[in-house]
Formats: C-alpha cells, structure tokens, sequence
C-alpha cells in the first residue's frame, strides 16, 4: 500500500503535461485562427491546467525516487521489499541512471510548466493583459516544453523499460 501512495501519484500526473502540451498547442492555434474571447479564455485554462500538472508530476516525482532507493537499499541489504502484488522490486544500476537523467530533464520541463501557469494565469485573472503577446508567450512556452516534456517521458520510461533502450 505504501508503494502505492508514493510511487503511484507520480505515474499518474506525469502523462498529462506531456500529453497536454500538445493538445494546448492544437488549442492554441485554433484560437490564433478564431480570435474569439470564449476561444482564448479556454486556452489560458487549459494551459493552466497544464502547468499544475507539470508542477505536481515533478512534486511527487522525489517521493517515487526515495521510494526506488529504499527499495534498492533493502535489496542490497539481503531483505527485498515486496510490491503489493507481491513481487520483487529490484531496480538495476543502469535503471538509476536513467532515473538521474530523467530528473534532470524533469527540472526543466517543471520551471517551463511553472512559467506557463504564470502566462496563463495572468490571462485569466487580468482579461486586459489577454494581448496578442501573451499569446504568443504561452505559445512559445507550450512549444519548448513540448521537446522536454518528450524528453522526461522518454527517459523516465527508460528506468523501468530497459526494452526500449
């Protein structure tokens, strides 16, 4: 049950942001296209939405890696932790490894995810600042952040896929 509590939350939020951002860009251009007030104010929510996500994938990303080291830890150790399906858990160095750089490719996607909550909030706070300019900041940030989020995803799949290494 613990497993589940720490590592869990992190599996979950983690395929929004990177899913998101595409679907923020799709959305994003068709409210360059249409230019409507209804259009853009659910583009700035939606990139909001995003940006938390991104947020909370990276916050309970530190809890699935303390809980991988005290498993790795307790191997070594000679008493493995069971998961709650009862199997064994046992992380390979290669797999920690990937999970370093996965860490790192997370730190950039969050402070481009915290830069987009920030656009998006100012849009839907302060109607006045909804300025084509804003747009184009939560356009441009919704871009980067798409090449990152592919990025963690693709090596925080790494650590426990070594099939697609």
């Amino acid at each position: 049950m613990i497993y589940f509590l720490s590592v869990q939350p992190h599996l979950l939020f983690n395929h929004f942001p990177v899913i998101g951002c595409f679907i923020g860009i799709c959305l994003w251009l068709y409210a360059y296209i249409k230019r409507t007030k209804d259009v853009l104010l659910l583009s700035y929510i939606f990139s909001a939405v995003v940006g938390a996500s991104g947020i909370i994938a990276a916050m309970t990303g530190e809890q699935a890696e303390n809980k991988v080291k005290e498993y790795n830890q307790a191997e070594m150790n000679g008493k493995p932790l069971e998961s709650p399906d009862k199997e064994k858990i046992v992380f390979s160095p290669q797999s920690l490894e990937w999970m370093e750089k996965h860490q790192e490719s997370g730190i950039f996607f969050r402070n481009l995810m915290v830069l987009l909550l920030i656009a998006s909030s100012i849009g839907i706070i302060a109607p006045r600042y909804r300025t084509p300019m804003l747009m184009y900041v939560c356009m441009t940030i919704l871009g980067a952040s798409l090449y990152f989020a592919f990025d963690a995803a693709h090596t925080g799949g790494m650590i426990r896929h070594p099939e697609i290494r």
